[in-house]
């Protein structure tokens, strides 16, 4: 089944805070904005660490300030481009994720499976849409996601299906802990650290503890 999505990236990062809406300083720069998918991969800047989850990026919204760098980095969330997006309804939705994958680290699979009830993965603002074409070669059928925020969540149903698992990097000083592993992930099932960098630093420190 094919899956699209419909939603838009600034290169230039031109959203901006303004009376707990993010928007962009004039109408016309929307007309500017990029097609963008968060199925392709993010280049990392450092070899040692592994490439950016948008999933783990938007869970990591703690205030108006990193959801105004979320939607400058990964694009709008709702799709209200015209009014601007709600801070509020974003900061909402990253805590609800945030806490379902904190259970997901922390709890044993059968209060998991209560705590995802009480979340309800549902799509939000992000409404699907099921599309079916017939064309010269047969019946096409299409899932459409109009916005950032139904293809997180549409990512996070499909990482819960797939049995990936999520970890805390057991480097003390990791100041976002919480990674993958395994299936539709980029560390293996083995892994206690959320990169290579903090498993170095991690072994460095215990060396130095020993003397």
């Amino acid at each position: 089944m094919e899956i699209e999505f419909y939603w838009s990236k600034d290169p230039k990062r031109r959203f901006r805070l303004k009376d707990g809406l993010i928007m962009m300083g004039r109408p016309t720069e929307l007309r500017e904005l990029t097609n963008y998918s968060p199925l392709q991969p993010v280049p990392k800047s450092d070899p040692s660490m592994p490439p950016k989850s948008i999933l783990l990026s938007f869970a990591r919204i703690d205030s108006d300030a990193a959801a105004l760098a979320f939607v400058n980095e990964f694009g709008p969330v709702t799709g209200f481009l015209a009014k601007g997006e709600p801070v509020k309804a974003i900061r909402k939705e990253a805590q609800g994720m945030a806490a379902l994958l904190d259970a997901a680290t922390d709890e044993p699979p059968e209060q998991f499976a209560e705590h995802l009830i009480e979340y309800q993965i549902d799509y939000g603002f992000g409404q699907m849409a099921l599309e079916v074409s017939q064309g010269s070669g047969g019946a096409t059928i299409s899932l459409r996601i109009p916005n950032l925020l139904g293809a997180l969540k549409y990512m996070l149903a499909r990482k819960i299906e797939a049995g990936t698992i999520f970890k805390r990097c057991q480097y003390a000083e990791c100041t976002t802990p919480i990674f993958d592993v395994g299936k539709g992930a980029n560390r293996t099932i083995k892994a206690d650290f959320c990169c290579t960098k903090h498993q170095i630093q991690h072994n460095n420190d215990l060396r130095k503890a020993k003397g």
